[in-house]
């Protein structure tokens, strides 16, 4: 599930171009009028729509915005980024290789 402050088309063409829409069930975007991320309120929809157990879920972002919301949606935080930033992550990767690594290992 993708959670983002894109609309719906724009992420939509997005994930087509980079061949990535098959990989995602649905996404939730601030077009359901839902606040901007530091709340936790898109964070929290998807919990709800997915049955999802808190200390089962990792919100996945590249700001700090997104670690803040996960934050307050009281799941577990991955920072994909190049650099550290000014919060601080479950999780710090910078490259999709290590977050495959990463949930291999909670698989075995």
């Amino acid at each position: 599930m993708i959670v983002t402050h894109r609309n719906a088309a724009s992420t939509r063409r997005l994930l087509k171009a980079y061949e990535m829409g098959s990989y995602f069930a649905d996404l939730i975007t601030t077009e359901g009028r839902y606040p901007l991320k530091p709340d936790p309120a898109m964070f929290e929809e998807v919990i709800r729509r997915c049955a999802l157990k808190l200390r089962e879920t990792l919100a996945v972002g590249d700001r700090d915005l997104d670690i803040q919301a996960g934050y307050a949606a009281s799941v577990h935080t991955c920072l994909f980024a190049p650099t550290t930033s000014e919060v601080e992550p479950d999780l710090f990767i910078t490259s999709y290789e290590e977050l495959l690594i990463y949930l291999q290992e909670l698989n075995d």
